[in-house]
């Protein structure tokens, strides 16, 4: 987690941990779609989170070599979306 980024984009330390979880889970690059709806519902317009999820990936690449997405991985993506969305209809 990059505290510059949590700044730049003005996002709270609990959204960050949970664009990382969903990195590390998921394995993807593209930012999830129910990443974006938390991000449109508390930050609006400006999507900082959806921002902040796409810049601090990049950063993780750079410095780091990816994984295989396994089984386990897919599983917990889908607990992880279904948590998202719970809290969002919150």
């Amino acid at each position: 987690m990059d505290n510059d980024l949590i700044e730049k984009y003005d996002i709270s330390k609990m959204d960050a941990y949970l664009a990382e979880m969903v990195y590390r889970i998921k394995g993807s690059r593209i930012c999830p779609e129910y990443v974006y709806k938390l991000s449109l519902k508390k930050y609006g317009f400006k999507d900082n989170l959806g921002r902040y999820y796409t810049e601090n990936i990049q950063e993780f690449l750079l410095a780091n070599s990816l994984g295989d997405i396994n089984i386990y991985g897919m599983i917990l993506s889908s607990l992880l979306e279904h948590i998202v969305l719970l809290r969002l209809t919150n």
